[in-house]
């Protein structure tokens, strides 16, 4: 008996994408969900974002893709969502619900994260986000709100605060019975391959205070939203930077 060979899902294309062409894949981060239909990719993302808006502009890229992994004739189609500033990138959006989501932030040479489970986010931050300033900056003196800063060596860039980060949210997460999503806005994919490749080195390694295994088990990549305007949780944390 022949077994049918399995088509490739469109989580199997984001896969191919994070190994061959990682910059592009770092723009599906931003999207609202993905399907395939007979022989097109359907991807949808909120309209005016960011991540639409990039992934227009790598519309030939993102065509020879998707016939290099799925084979011809099947080809891409960008279809725009509702609107929604204040969505999470999709792969924290689609994990358990009582992780936490850790904004990541620097400026000079001081970074910070600021660390919320996503059930607060979705329903004290997001409203409050709605709302205007003043209930939104309350939210910084949040008990439930965890803040990590850090001072960067002389010429380093964030990626040198990464371990302390790691170890106090993997520490965070354990006593929580949680999973901590780190998100930051996108800083240019130059900025994305240094804080990447050090993230990977300290999940394989470890460090002295954290062995690998609970690194992998209690914290995850890095996602990115859109720079210009960047979500709730990265605009408290830049201020918590600004305020030492």
């Amino acid at each position: 008996m022949t077994v049918a060979a399995r088509l490739p899902a469109p989580h199997d294309f984001l896969l191919h994408l994070r190994g061959c062409a990682p910059d592009l894949a770092r723009r599906f981060d931003g999207i609202q969900g993905m399907e395939r239909a007979r022989a097109e990719l359907r991807i949808r993302a909120p309209a005016g974002s960011w991540a639409l808006g990039e992934l227009e502009l790598r519309r030939d890229e993102l065509a020879r893709e998707v016939e290099r992994f799925f084979g011809p004739p099947f080809s891409a189609a960008l279809h725009p969502g509702a609107e929604d500033p204040e969505a999470l990138p999709l792969p924290v959006v689609s994990s358990k619900v009582w992780n936490h989501v850790a904004f990541l932030a620097w400026e000079g040479r001081r970074a910070g994260v600021l660390a919320v489970r996503k059930p607060r986010y979705r329903d004290a931050w997001v409203p409050a986000a709605r709302a205007g300033d003043g209930p939104a900056l309350r939210l910084l003196e949040d008990p439930e709100a965890a803040w990590v800063p850090a001072e960067l060596p002389e010429g380093e860039g964030p990626e040198a605060a990464l371990p302390g980060f790691l170890d106090e949210l993997a520490a965070l997460a354990r006593e929580g019975g949680s999973y901590a999503h780190l998100v930051a806005a996108f800083p240019g994919d130059a900025a994305a391959d240094r804080l990447e490749a050090r993230l990977y080195a300290v999940k394989e390694w470890g460090t002295p205070r954290t062995p690998a295994p609970l690194l992998h088990k209690y914290t995850g990549r890095l996602h990115y939203c859109g720079p210009a305007l960047p979500l709730l949780g990265l605009r408290l944390a830049r201020i918590r930077l600004a305020r030492g």
